[in-house]
């Protein structure tokens, strides 16, 4: 395996061989394709609560779950489950999960605030949950 890579000598503060590393990068990683037909599916990379400590139930603004875009486009209003979700055992002793169905109420993505996201696109996503579903660290969504 390794005797198909390639070694490259490079120098950033002399500046050696930094533009064959570009070159390399552009003509050598493939671009994946984007299929918007694909069933919506993201990776959340951190989720945090949106509510302040002791806050009245009319002020609750739910959460954010920040991360990327993997497949589809999702958009305000579209439901959304979250998995692994609710993770309880049963009788048996075996893992079950329950998942979350959420509604998105809001997008954001750097200063912005879109209608719609697509894939490899960076944003936070604002549901209506509270802070114990949020901060679900084994939440993949979907």
């Amino acid at each position: 395996m390794a005797e198909s890579l390639l070694i490259m000598p490079i120098s950033t503060q002399l500046k050696y061989n930094i533009d064959m590393v570009s070159k390399y990068i552009v003509k050598q990683i493939l671009i994946p394709m984007q299929d918007f037909t694909l069933d919506p599916q993201l990776i959340v990379i951190h989720p945090f609560n949106m509510n302040k400590p002791s806050a009245e139930v009319d002020k609750l603004k739910g959460g954010i779950a920040g991360g990327s875009i993997l497949t589809g486009v999702h958009h305000l209003g579209m439901q959304v489950k979250a998995r692994l979700g609710i993770v309880t055992k049963d009788s048996s002793a075996h893992n079950r999960c329950q998942p979350i169905y959420l509604c998105i109420i809001s997008l954001h993505a750097e200063s912005n605030q879109p209608q719609f996201t697509m894939p490899e696109q960076c944003f936070g996503l604002c549901d209506c949950v509270g802070t114990c579903l949020v901060n679900l660290d084994s939440e993949a969504w979907a």
